[in-house]
């Protein structure tokens, strides 16, 4: 989950796009929290923010998402090759 949600900063930072924070399904926080443990050593009890963008809840059966000053990046499943796909605020 850490190297998706990385990938997908710094794709966005590639595009010229600022993030300003993700929204992600309570389950890839999860996840984020167990990867955590496996490449620090130690579980978070609570995951407010990742790579200093906060992390707001989105419900059940949405993307995971970053979100940027210009629009919103929906994050792929864990597919290494998948393109992330763009919406743009009008």
């Amino acid at each position: 989950m850490r190297k998706l949600l990385r990938d997908g900063f710094s794709a966005s930072v590639e595009r010229g796009e600022y993030p300003v924070g993700w929204l992600l399904r309570v389950g890839s926080i999860e996840l984020l929290a167990l990867d955590t443990e496996l490449v620090l050593g130690y579980r978070p009890k609570r995951i407010g923010g990742f790579m200093a963008l906060p992390i707001t809840v989105c419900p059940p059966g949405s993307a995971n998402r970053l979100i940027t000053a210009t629009g919103v990046v929906v994050l792929g499943e864990r597919e290494a090759h998948a393109e992330p796909s763009r919406q743009t605020f009008v």
